[in-house]
């Protein structure tokens, strides 16, 4: 499921210099509605909201890892980059925002 940018501006840039911190950034996790072929009711969307906070944002494909390693090596092609915090439910537009942590 891919997440959408409700804007490019930084919400928040918290601690340190600027290798390390946190940058939060506005999001929008999901909307009621079809998407993907399925319907996404408004209800369940709305009762789902608490259940986002902490939801790990993973990078697929990370480069650099092979397709088809060695047999009898596991590797994960994933990286966790951040996490969804703070998710709220918007009556009017039907949609749970929240903030992207980095």
């Amino acid at each position: 499921m891919e997440i959408a940018v409700d804007s490019m501006d930084v919400i928040e840039f918290a601690g340190g210099d600027n290798s390390d911190g946190i940058v939060k950034v506005p999001i929008t996790v999901i909307a009621a509605g079809v998407a993907n072929g399925a319907l996404r009711d408004k209800a369940a969307v709305k009762k789902s909201t608490p259940l986002w906070d902490g939801l790990p944002i993973i990078r697929a494909k990370v480069g650099g890892i092979d397709a088809h390693p060695p047999e009898k090596i596991v590797t994960c092609r994933k990286q966790i980059v951040g996490q969804v915090k703070n998710p709220v439910w918007d009556e009017e537009n039907g949609k749970i925002h929240a903030e992207a942590w980095f």
